[in-house]
């Protein structure tokens, strides 16, 4: 890759998170945060791991992937702290 090539499926990860943000499916619980899955199934998103973002989901803990509940919750954490909050 040149630098400037985005890995296949990332785009469409990353439009999926900002949707799964969108229909409010973030939320901070004080010790981190959690985001509602399409099927109900709640996960939960560490965006401080020491070894970089982690989440509960299949793409993130078993494919090493940045999913969608990753992309939702660093999208939710720039706006709340853009507004102030967290």
């Amino acid at each position: 890759m040149d630098g400037r090539t985005i890995p296949r499926g990332v785009l469409e990860r990353a439009q999926r998170g900002i949707d799964c943000w969108r229909r409010g499916a973030v939320g901070w619980t004080g010790d981190g945060w959690v985001v509602a899955g399409d099927h109900g199934v709640l996960y939960v998103v560490d965006l401080e791991d020491e070894e970089g973002e982690s989440c509960t989901c299949k793409d993130a803990s078993v494919r090493g992937e940045t999913c969608k509940h990753i992309f939702a919750s660093v999208v939710e954490r720039a706006k709340t702290s853009a507004n102030g909050r967290r």
